[in-house]
């Protein structure tokens, strides 16, 4: 889909979604697997000045009902296969509907600039209790992807990008909007090739990717499937690793400069959590850094308008399952 295109019909999408959200808060939540067409709607949601809420179509019924509950989002948009009837009272377009009624709306669209607005809501996956519904306004938004910008800068060749994190983790937020609003081709990736190194790494060389985000388990995967594999081209235009989510120990830093003697590769160290809009500290590795030696990886320092402070108290153990 051509960048005019994706305006266009974005625009027609969005006036049609505006007849739902009447309110200043409205959130609709969108159910989708990748493709084409998920930034495409979730663009339309916020041009509509709507807030998007992400859920997995893999989530269980009762998950999915408790964030309905919660959120109470005014529409859910829909795969064509999907249960609208786990969806109760909340009304439902599948993507297909939505694609058919917009395409008599006007292609012109006022945007809301209001920075303040809340964009997306995301919900924790509950492991320490009930999921909570995290509220990302356009601002945090805006200030993580301007520090990626200057950080991080796309590469005056690098034309192909992937998204192929899934939608309801916030490292999705700056794979989908940092090559867009950069002019960049947005690669969808899915579920199922991610999960398969043969065809993720086949789909990384295909388009030539330079940088992914991914896990420290994803890191170890790859590493494996490129050592059976005994190529050492394969990922060679992949210049910048990023991890995050999990703890980036100092050996598999170690394995992956092993492998990968290319100087021109880099490896950062992501920290941070969703609330924060997901990444507050970053550490970028090379093969001579010092702290290989140490065997610890820091988490770095400050993204930009942001602040950290390292607290120590002891806390007496009271009882068992005590978050302190």
């Amino acid at each position: 889909m051509s960048y005019k295109a994706l305006d266009e019909t974005s625009d027609r999408i969005a006036n049609l979604l505006r007849r739902y959200g009447k309110t200043r808060d409205s959130i609709i939540a969108v159910s989708l697997k990748p493709s084409e067409k998920l930034p495409l709607i979730l663009l339309s949601i916020l041009k509509a000045g709507i807030s998007y809420l992400p859920i997995d179509v893999e989530f269980p019924v009762d998950r999915v009902q408790l964030i309905l509950r919660d959120a109470q989002p005014v529409l859910c948009i829909l795969e064509e296969t999907a249960d609208s009837s786990v969806y109760n009272d909340v009304p439902t377009l599948t993507v297909n509907d939505v694609l058919l009624r917009s395409e008599h709306e006007s292609a012109e669209i006022a945007v809301d600039e209001n920075i303040f607005k809340i964009a997306i809501i995301l919900y924790t996956s509950g492991s320490t209790g009930t999921p909570k519904g995290v509220r990302l306004p356009y601002s945090a938004l805006l200030n993580r992807l301007a520090w990626q910008w200057k950080t991080l800068p796309y590469a005056s060749d690098e034309d192909l990008c992937i998204f192929k994190t899934a939608l309801t983790f916030v490292d999705s937020v700056c794979e989908i909007w940092g090559p867009l609003l950069q002019a960049r081709t947005l690669v969808v990736i899915s579920r199922h090739v991610t999960k398969d190194p043969e065809r993720f790494t086949a789909a990384l060389n295909k388009y030539k990717i330079q940088r992914i985000v991914l896990v420290p388990s994803l890191l170890k995967s790859l590493l494996i499937f490129l050592r059976l594999q005994q190529d050492k081209r394969s990922l060679g235009s992949l210049k910048l690793w990023v991890c995050s989510g999990e703890t980036l120990v100092a050996s598999l830093v170690q394995e992956f400069f092993n492998w990968f003697t290319d100087e021109k590769k880099t490896i950062a160290n992501f920290y941070g959590s969703t609330e924060i809009m997901g990444d507050v500290t970053y550490y970028l590795i090379n093969k001579d850094d010092p702290y290989l030696k140490e065997g610890t990886i820091p988490i770095g320092k400050c993204t930009i308008n942001l602040a950290t402070g390292h607290f120590m108290r002891r806390i007496e153990r009271e009882r068992e399952r005590e978050i302190a």
